[in-house]
């Protein structure tokens, strides 16, 4: 019996030929990187292994030859180099001859990568696969783009004009003039939670690029955060800290500083003259007096929009100083009131007043607090004299706003978004004379004042409230829809000092005969359900959707807190059962963080203790009928 290996016998039968494994060194690749034995047949241009893998044998050593032997084309590469210097000069003769800005060098790079960039086709998935999740994903037609706009410049814009969007302005010259202006327009204007949630988070990115990567503010930038600040509902949208708003409005003082606008000295008369640090430099564009004039309004309106922004943020959140209020300001104001370049610039002049005033009576109250505790602290005898200074300071701040209610003209006299503004300094004047405590029943008043005028205060606290909320009524939903961030900031602090009102049992039924709370937060509950409905909102977690259930939240939570009647009496109101976006009723024990950070805003830090005393409550957990 042989003993011979078959293969190698059934082999050399069927090729007759023979067979020799490589010296070491001269393996073919594919062997060398297997670690096998490389056989090659003679006269064979490939090996056995290769052969029967169908692969390409090739050794090392031919393929340094091919390397060798391939030649090298100075020319063409003389030629691409020379093809590079022609096309920087190019794009340098361009920069010259449009400004010389790095705005201009910036845009003319972006434009030549664009050219560059290859022009082929990726694989995407389905859209019903993945969630878009940057901008480009939500890529919208002119004509959306258009009405998009149309809808910022006729609902939005008109609670607080910081700048001027003509009428004849289209998407696209806004696009071309305010591209960062123009994105954030896209982004607020968006009914989509997750659309809001991309465009936002692109924009921020851009901002703070903008901001800390080195690169020129502008005005575009200063009216992108303004507008993102009023409109864009961060905190909601992207579910970030109640920080966030006051980072973006220390980002816009820093960018107003940037462009000289919030100096109340000499600008600049520490540092090296404009004409030492420019020298050498390409020289701007020049403008003519119009543009140059029409720039100059625009910085005017943005500034002080930045204040006002400022302003209510520092108030409403606690987290900031405000920008201050310059001499500057005002012959911003003077300027803009005389001009009457706008139509909104009457209206909006009167708004950032009223704002000014309401900030200086909330720096009075900040004083006031501090020098009171420091009083209890040190056990001091309190100041006989504070009633009489009371009285006087009170008469001064209501001569003030009789003075920019004068200034009225006759046709603003009943515009609502004027009165809220109106009426809310009012709250913050009485208010700031008499603060009153969230714990009133329990925690002794800290006013060294007679009783007559503390509730003589108290009672003007009251009907600035209720004018307040019976000017709000006015809203429709389609206002509501449109509504900025200092009109909830506004309605919020309205109703804290109303639940405080309400809480005290001596006086509730007089509080509750002249506003009652439950009516009022009822009554925002459905007008946010009707602004969901305009703005075509489907999704319960959208902004609105989550807007409604933290009103929910806090009808309980202030049903609680005013011992609502037992249970016999709750079913006798009328209901109706059916659920609004699949929500059956408010659960004290799933307080999210939009339903948290609502108490939170109303400076009440347990909320789901005192909702859960009315978890029992079966009417709480139904829509009231309208009217009802």
């Amino acid at each position: 019996m042989s003993t011979r290996d078959p293969y190698q016998a059934g082999s050399a039968s069927r090729v007759g030929r023979k067979r020799t494994v490589g010296q070491y060194g001269q393996a073919c690749l594919p062997c060398f990187k297997n670690k096998s034995k490389c056989v090659r047949q003679d006269k064979a241009d490939s090996c056995e292994r290769c052969i029967r893998l169908k692969k390409e044998c090739s050794s090392a050593e031919s393929l340094r030859k091919r390397a060798i032997q391939k030649p090298f084309d100075a020319a063409a590469t003389i030629a691409n180099l020379k093809a590079k210097v022609d096309s920087l000069n190019t794009l340098l003769n361009e920069v010259v001859e449009s400004s010389g800005s790095s705005s201009a060098l910036r845009d003319i790079l972006e434009e030549r990568q664009r050219d560059k960039e290859p022009l082929y086709e990726t694989r995407e998935l389905p859209i019903s696969d993945r969630t878009p999740t940057t901008s480009s994903d939500w890529k919208l037609s002119p004509d959306k783009e258009q009405a998009r706009l149309s809808i910022f410049r006729e609902r939005m814009l008109p609670f607080l004009a910081f700048v001027d969007l003509p009428p004849d302005l289209s998407a696209q010259e806004l696009r071309d003039e305010r591209p960062l202006l123009f994105q954030a327009i896209m982004t607020v204007t968006s009914p989509s939670a997750q659309e809001r949630r991309a465009r936002g988070n692109e924009l921020k990115s851009t901002i703070t690029q903008r901001t800390w990567g080195g690169i020129d503010t502008s005005l575009d930038l200063l009216l992108c955060i303004l507008t993102y600040l009023c409109w864009g509902y961060d905190t909601f949208i992207n579910s970030v800290t109640i920080s966030s708003p006051s980072r973006l409005t220390q980002i816009a003082m820093a960018v107003a500083y940037d462009l000289r606008v919030d100096t109340s000295g000499p600008i600049g008369s520490y540092l090296f003259p404009s004409e030492v640090i420019s020298a050498g430099l390409v020289p701007s564009r020049s403008r003519s007096p119009e543009e140059t004039a029409q720039e100059k309004l625009q910085n005017k309106r943005a500034i002080l929009g930045c204040f006002f922004l400022s302003s209510l943020t520092a108030s409403h959140y606690r987290r900031m100083e405000p920008m201050r209020w310059t001499p500057q300001m005002e012959e911003y104001l003077d300027t803009l009131g005389r001009t009457k370049e706008c139509v909104t610039d009457e209206m909006f002049c009167l708004q950032v007043r009223l704002q000014a005033l309401a900030q200086q009576v909330s720096a009075e109250k900040d004083q006031r607090q501090l020098e009171r505790y420091q009083m209890i602290s040190n056990l001091t005898p309190g100041n006989s004299t504070e009633p009489l200074l009371n009285r006087w300071y009170l008469e001064a701040l209501q001569r003030k706003i009789h003075e920019i209610t004068a200034l009225i003209p006759q046709h603003l006299k009943s515009n609502e978004i004027l009165l809220s503004q109106l009426y809310y300094t009012s709250l913050s004047i009485y208010e700031t004379i008499h603060p009153v405590s969230a714990d009133v029943e329990n925690t002794p008043s800290f006013n060294i004042s007679s009783t007559l005028d503390e509730r003589d205060c108290h009672y003007r606290t009251l009907q600035a409230i209720r004018s307040f909320f019976d000017n709000f009524s006015r809203f429709t939903s389609l206002h509501w829809a449109g509504f900025p961030f200092h009109f909830w900031a506004q309605s919020v602090r309205c109703t804290a000092v109303l639940i405080k009102l309400s809480v005290p049992a001596d006086h509730r039924d007089e509080v509750r005969n002249t506003v009652d709370v439950l009516t009022v937060v009822d009554s925002i509950s459905e007008r946010i359900k009707g602004a969901a409905i305009e703005i075509g909102e489907t999704s319960p977690e959208d902004l609105f959707g989550k807007f409604y259930r933290a009103s929910r939240a806090l009808y309980a939570y202030i049903s609680a807190k005013l011992q609502p009647p037992p249970e016999h009496q709750q079913t006798l109101l009328p209901y109706t059962e059916a659920p609004v976006w699949n929500d059956s009723g408010f659960d004290p024990g799933s307080i999210d963080a939009t339903q948290m950070l609502m108490m939170q805003w109303l400076g009440f830090n347990d909320p789901i203790a005192s909702a859960a005393m009315s978890y029992s409550s079966p009417a709480l957990y139904y829509n009231y009928m309208p009217g009802m």
